[in-house]
Order: structure tokens, then C-alpha cells, then sequence
């Protein structure tokens, strides 16, 4: 018997992995198929926040420069871009770095399963 910690997973709580559960591996392919797909989202949104935050420099350094002139409203705009940016690029990246453990661990826990199923390979003619 396997003991199945995931706290928090989307496999269920603290359980055992019995033969006769019904289709683990394939709840497992499911899990690693939505982590994955988190993580790809969260890299477009991290690409996304980095734009933001240079985007948002860039328009501070014309301000202070003097390229661009200087207006109240240009200058809150600017900062809230940068701002943004850094509150996008920290949540998506927490998020993508828990989805990569969820991965790891659903990955792990399928390749226990399949060898717990002892496959033998067969020879074709």
C-alpha cells in the first residue's frame, strides 16, 4: 500500500493508492495536463509583466528626462504601470513555482503507479 500525501493537490487529501482504486494514472495525466498548462500561462503573464514594468520605466525616464512632458496624470499613470508589472510578475511566478511542484510530485507519484504495475514487455513476431 502507498501512502498518497497531497496537501492542497488536486488529487484529494492524505489517502492510499489501492489497485482497485479506479484509474489513478489517468486522474494523475489529467493533474500533470492542468500544471502544465498553468505553468504556460504564467509564463505568457510573466513575459506580459516584465513588458509592463520596462514600459513603465521607460515612460518615468522621459518624464524625468524631460521628453515627455510632465503631467500629474502621465506620471501616476506610469508609476501604476510599474507597479502592476511587479505585482504581476511576483504572483505569476509564485503560482508557475507551486504548479512545478504539483507537476514534480504528480509526475513522481505516476511513475510509482506504473511500476507498481510490473509491466512486462512482450515480443512481437
Amino acid at each position: 500500500m502507498f501512502a498518497l500525501w497531497t496537501c492542497g493537490s488536486p488529487f484529494g487529501q492524505l489517502g492510499t493508492v489501492e489497485p482497485s482504486d479506479e484509474q489513478p494514472i489517468e486522474r494523475l495525466e489529467i493533474a500533470i495536463e492542468s500544471a502544465a498548462r498553468t505553468i504556460e500561462w504564467c509564463r505568457k503573464f510573466i513575459i506580459i509583466s516584465k513588458v509592463t514594468i520596462a514600459l513603465g520605466g521607460l515612460w518615468l525616464a522621459a518624464i524625468a528626462t524631460g521628453v515627455e512632458r510632465f503631467t500629474p496624470v502621465a506620471m501616476i499613470f506610469a508609476i501604476t504601470m510599474v507597479i502592476a508589472g511587479i505585482v504581476g510578475f511576483g504572483t505569476n511566478r509564485s503560482t508557475a513555482e507551486q504548479a512545478s511542484e504539483r507537476l514534480d510530485e504528480a509526475e513522481r507519484l505516476r511513475a510509482h503507479l506504473i511500476d507498481r504495475l510490473r509491466l512486462e514487455e512482450i515480443d512481437r513476431p
